[in-house]
């Protein structure tokens, strides 16, 4: 966070980076949802709470003005940060697969009660299979990238791996996302690319 802070405000070129953020939609967006939560102070009887959120949410007021300060990256280092992103929810889904394993009766049982398998991010299952359902999409990504066939089927192992923990860990926000992901991409292959 300080990182982001530093990069986003001490940042020589603040005025310009200010007036390129009006000219980029995405990043603006991003900065408005802080500012329609800082409107809810008006409707906000419990101020605690609301100062709770304000700080929770703090970076995406900073996320912008960061990203318009970083240098111009070269595509290698954003492909490092999709492995490295792959790489860590592949960790995930082993330590969850191992925790499944070592009680597998107890949590086949706990399936009929919806109690799910223990998860990463504080047990959040809904957040872990939708990034689950992002590494599916990188995977892809950089499978259409790179034309490596040792690399291909490394990423198409990993996205099998992937669909079949979505299955297993059933959690229906990620297998929705998954399934709606996969109509848009088989939609966008049968319309936009020549096969």
């Amino acid at each position: 966070m300080m990182t982001l802070i530093g990069a986003a405000l001490l940042n020589i070129g603040l005025l310009t980076h200010l007036k390129e953020l009006f000219k980029k939609p995405h990043l603006l967006l991003t900065t408005g949802y802080f500012l329609l939560n800082v409107l809810s102070f008006f409707w906000s009887e419990n101020i605690s709470y609301f100062d709770e959120r304000i700080r929770i949410i703090l970076p995406f007021l900073i996320l912008p003005f960061s990203f318009l300060s970083i240098n111009r990256w070269e595509m290698k280092w954003y492909d490092l940060l999709l492995l490295l992103f792959i790489l860590a929810n592949l960790l995930g889904i082993s330590w969850s697969l191992y925790q499944y394993i070592q009680q597998k009766e107890s949590y086949d049982i706990a399936y009929s009660y919806s109690k799910l398998i223990p998860t990463p991010f504080k047990n959040d299952h809904i957040r872990f299979s939708l990034s689950v359902v992002m590494s599916i999409c990188f995977c892809v990504d950089l499978f259409l990238k790179y034309k490596k066939s040792f690399v291909r089927i490394l990423l198409l192992f990993i996205v099998c791996i992937d669909i079949l923990y979505i299955h297993i860990l059933s959690a229906k926000t990620g297998i929705v996302a998954f399934y709606l992901v996969a109509l848009i991409g088989a939609i966008q292959l049968f319309f936009f690319y020549e096969i």
